[in-house]
């Protein structure tokens, strides 16, 4: 350009148009500068600053070395940046590091930015996973999901993540009373956009709780809908069996409620054991799951 036949060689002033909103001076003048140094300092709060700049210069070889800092320094503040800016950049390797941090990480770091941060779609490849690292129970996904879809419809909440909890049923207790208790929240306008996400729960791991399937039952998030509704066979028979394992004291027997093909492929089934005598109950939900899919 500078020496050949183009007409640049000639021009003492040559503009360079820049597509790329990522790209900014500073990482121009670190982009070029690398072309006379073999490594360049990269600060990870302008990393992909600079792999957008060696983007579009082609520079190979900076390209590989911000790939490589992205890599060492995956954090809750910088993993959802790193994984659109890989995909949007073709860092595949970066991108793969991202969504293992993510799997590994999900449920232990959670706060308000990240959950701002993480996409519908990134959401869902994330429930879908075996691979997701669930410390305790399934409701505990449950519940992120809940904070996490709060703060994905109302982005400008900033209050502390130990209160997410507190304002997210507060807040889809107050969509319920609009709606009347006729529709569940992602039957709702604002909640289709969430129904990929949810339909990947393991629902037959929460429903084997009672006290978690009476929180899922209030909140009013999942559809109940008719039982033959594609999608949601679990959750509307699971209705049916709440209905049925209430304290009886004066009911001897066993009750058994099946479940039906779950949304993962699976089967549970509800079983509910009656004991004898006044205030006397005793319950046992038995689980089974095939193919999680």
């Amino acid at each position: 350009m500078f020496s050949g036949s183009w007409k640049e060689s000639s021009m003492n002033v040559i503009e360079l148009e820049i597509p790329d909103q990522n790209i900014d001076v500073e990482a121009l003048q670190v982009a070029f500068g690398s072309l006379y140094r073999d490594d360049v300092l990269i600060n990870p709060s302008r990393v992909v600053a600079l792999l957008a700049a060696a983007c579009m210069l082609q520079l190979d070889g900076l390209i590989q070395q911000c790939g490589e800092t992205m890599k060492e320094t995956i954090t809750a503040q910088t993993v959802c940046g790193y994984y659109n800016s890989a995909g949007t950049y073709g860092l595949d390797s970066v991108k793969k590091k991202c969504l293992e941090w993510l799997l590994n990480n999900l449920m232990t770091h959670q706060s308000v930015g990240l959950f701002k941060e993480l996409s519908i779609n990134l959401m869902k490849q994330l429930i879908s996973s075996s691979n997701l690292f669930v410390l305790q129970v399934e409701m505990d996904v449950y519940t992120a999901l809940k904070k996490w879809m709060f703060l994905q419809l109302v982005p400008s909440w900033n209050g502390s993540f130990k209160q997410v909890l507190t304002e997210a049923d507060a807040w889809f207790a107050e969509r319920r009373r609009e709606f009347g208790g006729d529709v569940a929240f992602l039957e709702s306008a604002q909640g289709s956009a969430f129904v990929p996400v949810f339909a990947h729960l393991r629902l037959q791991y929460i429903i084997s709780d009672l006290a978690s399937a009476r929180i899922v039952e209030r909140d009013a998030l999942l559809p109940s809908g008719e039982a033959g509704r594609e999608g949601w066979h679990g959750w509307a028979s699971l209705h049916s069996c709440l209905g049925f394992l209430q304290p009886r004291a004066d009911t001897q027997g066993l009750g058994l409620c099946q479940r039906g093909q779950s949304w993962g492929g699976g089967w549970s089934w509800w079983v509910a054991l009656w004991g004898q005598g006044e205030g006397t109950q005793g319950g046992t939900a038995v689980t089974g799951r095939g193919d999680t899919g």
